[in-house]
């Protein structure tokens, strides 16, 4: 009687013994990163969540701007020739607008209170010589012409976050990921006027020496035809 319960002893024994060493040992697995590794908490692109300070970029300084590197253009129904959202790096998302320029709007617009954007589409056609409605096509084409270009590759952003019309569009200038000032671009396209608030370039170039560089490209794209200037009476 005595030996077998000596015999239950030490197996009971022998299987608590068993169970420690295979807990300790699934235990220092894990603090050695042994075993599945964690799933990742999925972020949606554009939505401005961000995964830590660890992964905020501090931006670099370029004479009053604040510069940012690798953005990227965030698709949104709002998004216009010279205004749209943006990530920056760390996730963020901001809507800038483009200084120097202003697009032709890519719609006729109704909003609350039966207030329209045609007023404004009116004066852009008229800078333009042209009609309201060859006006709405060309900004149509100017918002492709941006998206696209910025869609590419990641591009550049400088601003001191300046809310000139104050409805949170921040004023900025862009790089595309070529090096090619936006701005300058759809000028040059025949895709703007020259309108808007004018700024320092990033680069130091007075705002005034800017206006009268894209006064000349405007005048090249009117005598070559091109965007709006193709279509003037």
């Amino acid at each position: 009687m005595r030996s077998s319960r000596s015999k239950w002893r030490v197996a009971i024994l022998f299987a608590v013994s068993l169970a420690v060493w295979f807990y300790d040992r699934h235990q220092k697995q894990g603090a050695d990163g042994g075993g599945p590794a964690p799933k990742a908490i999925p972020v949606q692109e554009g939505s401005g969540a961000s995964t830590g300070s660890s992964s905020q970029k501090e931006p670099s300084k370029a004479g009053r701007y604040e510069k940012y590197e690798g953005c990227l253009l965030v698709n949104h129904r709002q998004n216009d020739g010279d205004s749209f959202r943006v990530q920056l790096p760390g996730g963020r998302t901001e809507e800038f607008r483009l200084y120097f320029v202003d697009c032709p709007e890519s719609e006729f617009r109704t909003y609350g209170g039966g207030a329209t954007n045609r007023e404004r589409i009116d004066e852009q056609a008229k800078y333009f010589n042209i009609t309201a409605e060859q006006a709405v096509g060309i900004g149509d084409k100017a918002k492709h012409y941006t998206l696209d270009l910025l869609g590419r590759q990641p591009f550049t952003v400088y601003t001191f976050w300046e809310d000139h019309f104050h409805d949170h569009r921040m004023s900025a200038i862009i790089q595309s990921g070529n090096g090619e000032w936006l701005h300058r671009n759809l000028v040059r396209e025949g895709y703007s006027r020259i309108f808007t608030k004018p700024s320092e370039m990033p680069d130091g170039t007075p705002a005034k020496e800017e206006v009268g560089m894209l006064r000349q490209m405007e005048e090249q794209a009117k005598a070559a035809r091109k965007g709006a200037w193709g279509l003037s009476r």
